[in-house]
């Protein structure tokens, strides 16, 4: 499963396979927060990286809280 297409990969090198962040996420997140699977209401596979929006810079800084507090991912997803 893929955050985005490969053109926007080429884009923004941010969303880069290679990406460590990424790489966790797929891992990690994706399989619960997606398109298909939507725990917590939360999408990963759509979240954007536009971090001057309030909304989207709030959502991902919750992520990197519950992640840093290990609440998430849940422990079968480690």
């Amino acid at each position: 499963m893929s955050f985005a297409s490969n053109a926007d990969e080429k884009t923004n090198p941010a969303l880069a396979k290679s990406d460590v962040a990424h790489a966790f996420l797929v891992a990690h997140c994706v399989e619960c927060h997606n398109a298909e699977t939507t725990k917590g209401n939360l999408r990963l596979d759509t979240l954007s990286l536009d971090f001057n929006d309030h909304t989207t810079a709030e959502t991902w800084s919750n992520i990197y809280t519950r992640v840093r507090d290990g609440e998430m991912p849940p422990s079968k997803q480690r």
